[in-house]
C-alpha cells in the first residue's frame, strides 16, 4: 500500500472519490454492523492511504473523516486507524532523519 504506486494516483483521479467517501463515512458513522462489515472488508489500510495522499481531488479530507466515522464508538477498528497513524508517523520521521543525516 504504497502513496507512490501509479495506481493509487489512478484511483484517487476518479471523479466520484470524494463524494463516494463522504457518502460512506455517513452511512457508518455510529453504526456498528456497518463499521464491523468495512472492517471485515479490509480497506481500512487502503484508506489511510487516501487519507495522506495529497491530490487535485481532495481526496484526505473525506478519507480522514470516514476513518473517524468508522472509528465513533468502535474500539477495535480506533486501535487499528491509530496504529496505521502512528506507524505513518514513525516512518516519516526515519524518513526525514535519514534526509538530514545525509547532509
Amino acid at each position: 500500500k504504497d502513496k507512490d504506486d501509479p495506481a493509487w494516483a489512478e484511483a484517487v483521479a476518479v471523479e466520484w472519490l470524494p463524494r463516494l467517501l463522504q457518502m460512506l463515512g455517513g452511512m457508518v458513522k455510529g453504526f456498528r454492523p456497518a463499521q464491523d462489515e468495512v472492517g471485515k472488508a479490509k480497506v481500512i489500510a487502503g484508506i489511510h492511504v487516501l487519507e495522506e495522499m495529497a491530490s487535485e481531488r481532495q481526496t484526505g479530507s473525506p478519507a480522514e473523516q470516514l476513518l473517524s466515522a468508522l472509528t465513533e464508538g468502535n474500539s477495535e477498528l480506533r486501535e487499528e486507524v491509530e496504529g496505521l497513524r502512528q506507524t505513518t508517523v514513525e516512518k516519516k520521521r526515519e524518513k526525514a532523519k535519514a534526509q538530514r543525516d545525509k547532509m
